[in-house]
């Protein structure tokens, strides 16, 4: 590159993933360094940039269990791994979300952690309790960290937890 020449900015895509009111919204909403307005035609999104060659987007996927479906909008190749919302005082909705990691990998595995999101409400699971149980689902040890997608520390961290594992998957040339 020459003298004055500017470098392209590089697009990768971070996955919100989960069931109906799980939080992914709030996620992505809490994650902007901006409030973003609600929009009910279009699912959340938004773009972090994290220096002057990267950009991140937040994508919240649809409620589908369809890798066809789960993937529109987003190249699986630009994507650098997926935040799994967990609802922890929905305890039926434990297998859905586990579904739905499966589905996320089944096209092309990217790494994704579970946000155990409403940690501060009196009925949710404890993380080690959601720990145990999305393993019995799933067969792997799972990273499941806790969440509550209101607090911007918590949303920051789920999202440093996610970009360490990428960064351990990814050999791309991604300056980090």
């Amino acid at each position: 590159m020459t003298v004055g020449e500017k470098q392209a900015i590089q697009t990768y895509w971070i996955m919100v993933v989960g069931l109906a009111g799980a939080g992914k919204t709030t996620f992505i909403r809490q994650a902007a360094s901006e409030r973003v307005p609600p929009s009910p035609q279009h699912s959340a999104q938004v773009s972090i940039q994290v220096d002057e060659h990267i950009q991140v987007r937040l994508h919240e996927a649809p409620n589908t269990n369809d890798p066809k479906i789960l993937w529109r909008g987003v190249h699986p190749s630009r994507c650098l791994g997926a935040v799994i919302m967990v609802d922890s005082t929905n305890h039926r909705g434990l297998a859905d979300a586990s579904r739905q990691a499966a589905a996320l990998t089944t096209t092309d595995p990217v790494p994704y952690v579970f946000a155990a999101n409403k940690q501060d409400q009196l009925h949710a699971l404890p993380v080690l309790e959601l720990r145990i149980l999305l393993q019995h689902f799933d067969g792997h040890l799972l990273p499941v960290l806790p969440c509550v997608a209101t607090e911007r520390t918590d949303v920051q961290r789920v999202l440093l937890a996610l970009l360490e594992l990428a960064r351990d998957d990814y050999d791309d040339g991604i300056a980090w």
